[in-house]
């Protein structure tokens, strides 16, 4: 079995934790799960989240979301809201991944988890994370049966 293989084996063991998610919003969040462990994201204080989506939101050319921050409950730690231009924080950490994947929410437009988001997540993880890990979310979404775009579509 190839590195990859085992990831997406873990994943799909994996979906049931995400019991009141849609299938594929389940496998999705799987997917990021395994590959942090192996990839382990930076963690952002409130400070360094506002900065580092001020530098995204420039480099990509757009205005900036609202950074909410509130307690955190349950297990649920961000969401973006794509009628309002925010992004909602609980807690006050978050990591690189969880703030490119609210980012990713609204560059693509889509609340949705399908292959749009996925395609527009992993070209942000290659342009704001690194190439290695966007490369191996590429290799385990397409492995558990998600659709993706082309590698090379991906930057």
């Amino acid at each position: 079995m190839s590195e990859i293989e085992s990831f997406a084996a873990a994943a799909i063991e994996r979906v049931p934790d995400y019991a009141r998610s849609s299938d594929e919003q389940a496998l999705v969040y799987a997917v990021e799960d395994v590959v942090a462990e192996v990839f382990p994201w930076a963690v952002l204080s409130k400070e360094e989240l506002k900065r580092f989506i001020a530098r995204l939101s420039e480099s990509e050319g757009i205005d900036p979301p609202l950074i909410v921050h509130q307690r955190r409950q349950g297990s649920v730690v961000a969401t973006a809201y794509r009628d309002h231009r925010a992004i909602s924080v609980r807690g006050t950490e978050i990591a690189v991944g969880v703030a490119l994947h609210e980012m990713a929410h609204l560059t693509c437009g889509s609340k949705l988890h399908g292959v749009v988001f996925r395609n527009e997540f992993v070209r942000l993880v290659r342009r704001y994370g690194d190439v290695e890990h966007a490369a191996v979310l590429h290799q385990v979404f397409s492995a558990v049966g998600l659709e993706m775009g082309p590698w090379m579509a991906s930057r």
